[in-house]
């Protein structure tokens, strides 16, 4: 599969590429890695939370392009919520959300997989991957019974032309059979002897 999404784990060290994906919580808290990688652009999130009303709610999505002091095209911060409401399937969501964001051509994704109180379990960090890839995948149509009748070409019901008799012909043909019933009663009463 040529289009499938590449998923690798690097250590926190690497410096950040293209996208860079970060988790803050309802305070707008982020992690000591997460804050040494963004340096001076912490403040520039919050004041463009602050401005676009990110609370940091689960799922919620706050993107600036191409935030100064950050050699990245664009930064994606995904709120958490509540840390002590966090559950795993939360994480499989919150890659999908960072999946979505996605625009074709966009070659690499960085996800600093760290929560405010430090980084993510193994299976959080798998679930977010997994989550990347389920939403990044390109789905395969697999036709059911109804989209195959729907596909084939329908008959055309052709209608029969008649054509429509006059009024006049109507009336000939109406006065032809009444005059024969006519010419029974009367040729019977005829016939009789009285």
């Amino acid at each position: 599969m040529s289009d499938a999404v590449k998923v690798g784990f690097v250590p926190f060290s690497t410096a950040p590429r293209g996208i860079l994906v970060v988790f803050c919580d309802d305070a707008l808290k982020f992690g000591p890695t997460t804050r040494k990688a963004l340096g001076a652009t912490d403040n520039l999130v919050k004041r463009a939370a602050a401005t676009s009303q990110f609370k940091g709610k689960s799922g919620s999505t706050l993107e600036i392009l191409a935030p100064e002091g950050i050699k990245i095209q664009s930064l994606i911060v995904i709120g958490v919520g509540k840390l002590s409401d966090l559950k795993e399937k939360d994480f499989l969501k919150f890659g999908g959300t960072a999946a979505g964001k996605l625009r074709p051509g966009n070659d690499t994704l960085t996800v600093i997989a760290e929560l405010p109180d430090g980084a993510m379990k193994p299976e959080s960090a798998a679930a977010i991957a997994v989550g990347v890839r389920l939403r990044a995948r390109k789905a395969r149509c697999v036709p059911t019974l109804r989209s195959r009748l729907m596909i084939r070409p329908r008959r055309e019901r052709r209608l029969r032309r008649t054509p429509i008799p006059s009024t006049a012909s109507l009336w000939r043909a109406n006065s032809s059979t009444s005059r024969r019933t006519c010419f029974s009663r009367s040729s019977s009463r005829a016939a009789r002897p009285s």
